[in-house]
């Protein structure tokens, strides 16, 4: 079980991205929500807490409509990078709530022919490429995008 650092909002968003890399999405849930409601504008706040939620099976109408909220947030967010973590977030939306691989697919290829950070795109269809154990698309990752180091930061 996960431990909350009480006021140490860095480590506990450093905590959540590091399960977060060891494809652990449930035990950094209540991290994620506390650096969430702590910091509700803050898109990497947003965009983790999304994340544990759109990993895992949802509970119910309140969850979906917590996946809306976030969506939304994130769409009015004013940071730079917020419209490109904003298709990042409605393709993981499109493929683990949807099951919608091909929608997924086309705003992640659109991402990380948009974005000079790519990384946050170019990881999550990885490991959609991965679970649908899709090698061409793998190799079409490689070839197009390079070796893109996967930096959690970018998630």
């Amino acid at each position: 079980e996960v431990k909350i650092i009480p006021n140490k909002i860095q480590a506990r968003s450093e905590l959540v991205l590091t399960l977060f890399a060891l494809d652990q999405y449930n035990e950094p849930e209540s991290l994620a929500l506390e650096n969430f409601n702590k910091h509700k504008n803050n898109p990497f706040y947003i965009q983790a807490y999304f994340k544990c939620l759109v990993h895992r099976q949802l509970r119910g109408i309140h969850e979906e409509r917590t996946l809306e909220d976030l969506l939304n947030r994130i769409s009015i967010n004013p940071h730079p990078r917020a419209a490109d973590m904003k298709l990042v977030m409605e393709a993981q939306y499109d493929y683990y709530i949807n099951s919608d691989l091909e929608a997924a697919e086309r705003k992640l290829k659109r991402s990380l022919n948009g974005s000079e950070k790519a990384n946050n795109a170019f990881n999550v269809l990885y490991k959609i490429y991965q679970k649908e154990n899709n090698y061409k698309g793998i190799d079409y990752l490689s070839q197009n995008f390079g070796e893109q180091s996967i930096n959690i930061d970018e998630e």
